[in-house]
């Protein structure tokens, strides 16, 4: 049985469906897990477009302050969320292990905290709400309630 299967696959090698069939995989694996963002921050925020590299500084809390001058105020989901992973990998371009890596050698060595982290997108719209200079990012979704939060755009650079 061992053996039908080898020659079975050597077949699909010698005929070419095997990298078909990766590719296929491939494209439907990243497609399913495909998800949008929208950056939002409370309406206190006088910006109203960030490049990704700023957005990525703001997250790995190398940007600390906007250009007012008032301290800013992360937040993000949860790291066993993910709509973390995704945001992290796709919108930041950076693994989510490091983001998170980085974020506890911040509070292991008291120069920093991680971001207030929330556990779904209605969640964070209500915290960005609430709180000042604050930004943050949700699933994009036609049944949100953006009202109240300015969302940012984000140029690619």
């Amino acid at each position: 049985m061992t053996r039908n299967f080898i020659i079975s696959f050597g077949q699909l090698i010698n005929r070419g469906h095997l990298v078909a069939l990766l590719l296929c995989l491939s494209v439907s694996l990243k497609a399913e897990y495909k998800a949008e963002y929208l950056v939002v921050t409370h309406p206190s925020v006088t910006l109203e477009s960030l490049t990704s590299l700023q957005l990525r500084q703001i997250y790995v809390l190398q940007k600390k302050r906007w250009k007012t001058g008032e301290k800013i105020k992360v937040f993000s989901f949860e790291t066993v969320q993910p709509a973390y992973n995704q945001f992290v990998l796709s919108v930041l371009k950076i693994q989510p292990h490091q983001l998170t890596r980085l974020w506890k050698r911040l509070i292991f060595t008291g120069t920093g905290k991680a971001p207030v982290g929330v556990l779904n997108s209605k969640q964070m719209l209500s915290k960005i709400k609430e709180t000042e200079d604050s930004i943050g990012y949700v699933e994009m979704n036609a049944e949100l309630d953006l009202t109240g939060v300015k969302v940012l755009k984000i140029a690619l650079k």
